[in-house]
């Protein structure tokens, strides 16, 4: 496609598509620390950076996405370092956001309990459009030091908002009329 601009590029930054606003945005870097929020618009071969005022920590957060269809917004769990020494996270945590393109804005979500496994890359993140939940996959390894836990695959489901109601919806605001005499057929 080649568009005029392109994001630099990396290793393990993640895309997820937005269907309300046809953009496929991407976040997040395995290696670097890339502080911009992209959108790339198919029909108009475009990459934006959206430049948004708030945004997940963006240094080597390996960042899991997934659109909620429902809510039309992009959930994002990221890796944050609480310990570094040099190029090596030592110590951390996910935490949840969430993108909404429309609005140009990345909100922290601060569930209950964030996932495990901040310090191993294997997290894989998908929405179940139709329970309207994100789930995501992730691998806690023994060096996270997760009290009783020596390797581990965890499932954790998150969900955005109230449950929409699914489908096509009756009507609203029609009236109805009565007639005695019936029409001949």
């Amino acid at each position: 496609m080649r568009p005029k601009l392109e994001p630099p590029p990396r290793s393990c930054g993640n895309l997820a598509y937005d269907a309300a606003r046809k953009l496929h945005i991407l976040f997040g870097s395995q290696f670097s620390d890339d502080p911009h929020t992209w959108a790339y618009d198919l029909a108009r071969n475009e990459w934006s950076d959206l430049k948004p005022t708030v945004q997940p920590p963006t240094n080597r957060n390996d960042a899991v996405l997934a659109y909620d269809d429902a809510h039309q917004v992009v959930i994002a769990v990221v890796r944050v370092a609480d310990k570094q020494a040099k190029d090596e996270i030592l110590g951390g945590h996910l935490e949840t956001w969430a993108f909404d393109a429309g609005m140009n804005n990345w909100t922290r979500m601060k569930p209950n309990r964030e996932p495990d496994g901040w310090g191993n890359r294997r997290r894989i993140m998908v929405a179940i459009p139709d329970r309207q939940v994100v789930l995501m996959e992730a691998y806690v390894n023994p060096t996270e030091r997760v009290p009783g836990v020596d390797r581990e695959q965890q499932i954790w489901t998150y969900r955005y908002g109230k449950v929409k109601p699914a489908g096509l919806q009756p009507p609203t605001g029609l009236t109805v009329a009565t007639h005695r005499k019936v029409p001949q057929c």
